[in-house]
């Protein structure tokens, strides 16, 4: 699903939960669900079938979460509606960065070569937490490729501080050396 639509739908779902003061208990509704659906793949397997009907498919959500907030609960309904259902998780992981950017968190990917142990990405956060003047969540992803240093993904901003991109630089400085 294109970033516009799915971003659409997690909007929609925001802003509707916030108005109606229910944040908290859809965000912990589809947590919970999204949760039940990674134990049970089958499951989305069946929300995703063609042989089943859309009439079907919504009466075993309204079965099988028939706890969970009402707001949530229609929302998966017009999914099912529209043929999005497919997109669930995208959804939900669209719904929680909204939650957390609307409370001041913000998710950092920090890349490194090995991974960091817990001393070094408190020092981490700390400093990207005094940057942005926002709590940040960090996930740190181990990729040797980049031989040393780190590269850090907030928003939409990117620094790389890699090994290989220093080396990259430099070649491309000597390439440019006139002898």
């Amino acid at each position: 699903m294109g970033k516009l639509v799915s971003s659409v739908y997690d909007e929609a779902l925001f802003e509707l939960s916030k108005e109606s003061g229910k944040l908290d208990e859809v965000y912990e509704d589809f947590t919970y669900v999204i949760e039940s659906i990674k134990e049970n793949p089958e499951f989305f397997v069946i929300l995703n079938s063609p042989q089943i009907t859309q009439e079907d498919k919504k009466n075993i959500l309204e079965e099988t979460y028939k706890g969970i907030s009402d707001i949530l609960l229609d929302f998966f309904k017009v999914l099912v509606d529209r043929y999005r259902i497919e997109y669930l998780m995208d959804l939900y992981d669209g719904f929680r960065i909204l939650l957390e950017k609307d409370r001041g968190i913000l998710d950092a990917e920090v890349i490194s070569a090995s991974k960091l142990d817990d001393s070094e990405l408190d020092i981490l956060n700390k400093k990207l937490c005094e940057i942005t003047g926002k709590k940040i969540l960090i996930e740190n992803i181990v990729d040797p490729k980049i031989l040393g240093g780190l590269i850090i993904k907030v928003e939409d901003k990117v620094v790389d501080g890699s090994l290989v991109r220093r080396l990259e630089n430099l070649r491309s400085e000597l390439h440019q050396i006139v002898i």
